[in-house]
């Protein structure tokens, strides 16, 4: 059998509270728009209203999105026989 390779893409989003706690999520096949860093920061002024997260040391509200880095794995299974 051949080998088999596959690529995945991410974006994973850091968060900052205000209590200096922060979080990160990943967004599986995000739109690699050229507009991307438009939409990360309507994103965050979306979060910032409507307080979306928290954090999970004290409860504090959500603060900024402070890096948002978009990420790509690959992986080869190798076959032996």
């Amino acid at each position: 059998m051949a080998d088999t390779v596959g690529t995945t893409y991410s974006l994973q989003i850091e968060n900052y509270f205000v209590d200096g706690d922060t979080r990160n999520f990943n967004v599986p096949n995000p739109n690699t728009a050229s507009n991307l860093s438009e939409k990360i920061s309507a994103l965050n002024t979306f979060m910032q209203a409507k307080n979306a997260i928290i954090g999970d040391k004290y409860g504090s509200t959500f603060g900024r999105i402070t890096k948002a880095t978009t990420v790509t794995t690959t992986t080869t299974k190798v076959e032996i026989d």
